[in-house]
């Protein structure tokens, strides 16, 4: 399933997305708003990627993707 909007698109999470999010998460503008402030380091990033990808193919669900449009 996809959500396609001008500025945004919500689409199941794939392997490939885990780079763009290590990069996010590390951030600390974003770490400020998510995970009590603190940047979140690749291997907790690739451990959240392996549950959202295990949510897809189990349960034909999951957290969604965020991609700018």
């Amino acid at each position: 399933m996809t959500l396609d909007t001008p500025r945004l698109i919500l689409r199941q999470w794939q392997p490939t997305d885990l780079d763009r999010y290590v990069k996010l998460f590390a951030d600390r503008e974003v770490a400020r708003y998510i995970f009590r402030g603190q940047p979140v380091r690749r291997e907790q990033v690739s451990e959240m990627s392996g549950n959202y990808l295990r949510q897809w193919r189990d349960l034909g669900l999951g957290r969604p993707a965020a991609l700018a449009g």
